[in-house]
């Protein structure tokens, strides 16, 4: 960071604590610090003594040398899911180095869940799932044909598995899934399974959307593990 204090500049180097840089509010905090380094009626910046409240110095003109994230917006808006997500619990998340796909897919979705009720998005892909009675499956198919093989589908997926996210351990209360304006893959073969299906069996159900007015609906609570 520079600081520009009455024509004198100064460099100062910023370094988050072990603690800081593990901390979902101090690095939002941080996020928008350097956010309104950009804005052209910036606050005056000051460093202080906490102990007295006195200023070392302070200066109207400063900015951040960080180079452009290329997805600013993006990020300070997963810190913000996250955010809500811990004030909701009450429990803070311990924010890691790297982050992948499924574990932001689950933080979108617990957000939603808790803010919004659901998850909404557009089905573009294939879903499956397994069904191990018989009878579920010829209501399946009979459903399928009855409505000229479009399928509105809401499923009630149990787990006792636990999910680990961000050093939080937790335990699945309700796992809803919906999907609108879909329809069986390859109806025929899993006709063919129905018909030699025995008592032991377990049928993998493929479902694909009817584009472009296919939805997939999922609402995910979970409960925090002391």
């Amino acid at each position: 960071m520079i600081l520009d204090i009455n024509r004198t500049k100064a460099k100062i180097n910023i370094k988050l604590t072990k603690t800081g840089v593990h901390s979902v509010k101090n690095i939002l905090k941080f996020k928008q610090l350097i956010e309104t380094s950009n804005e052209e009626n910036k606050p005056t910046i000051a460093l202080k003594i906490l102990e007295t409240d006195n200023n070392i110095f302070s200066g109207p003109n400063w900015n951040f040398n960080t180079p452009d994230s290329s997805d600013p917006d993006d990020f300070k808006i997963f810190l913000e899911k996250l955010l809500y997500i811990e004030h909701h619990f009450n429990k803070e998340f311990t924010f890691p180095t790297n982050i992948s796909q499924r574990e932001r897919r689950i933080v979108d979705l617990v957000y939603h869940s808790l803010k919004d009720g659901e998850l909404k998005v557009p089905f573009n892909q294939t879903y499956y799932f397994h069904l191990d009675k018989k009878q579920d499956i010829y209501k399946l198919l009979k459903l399928h044909d009855e409505n000229n093989e479009v399928l509105n589908i809401g499923l009630d997926l149990h787990s006792t598995d636990k999910l680990n996210l961000f050093g939080l351990e937790f335990k699945y209360v309700s796992n809803r899934v919906f999907l609108e304006n879909v329809k069986l893959k390859k109806p025929n073969i899993l006709q063919s399974k129905y018909e030699l299906f025995e008592d032991g069996d377990s049928i993998r159900i493929e479902l694909i959307p009817i584009e472009p007015h296919s939805y997939i609906s999922e609402k995910l609570l979970l409960e925090v593990l002391a």
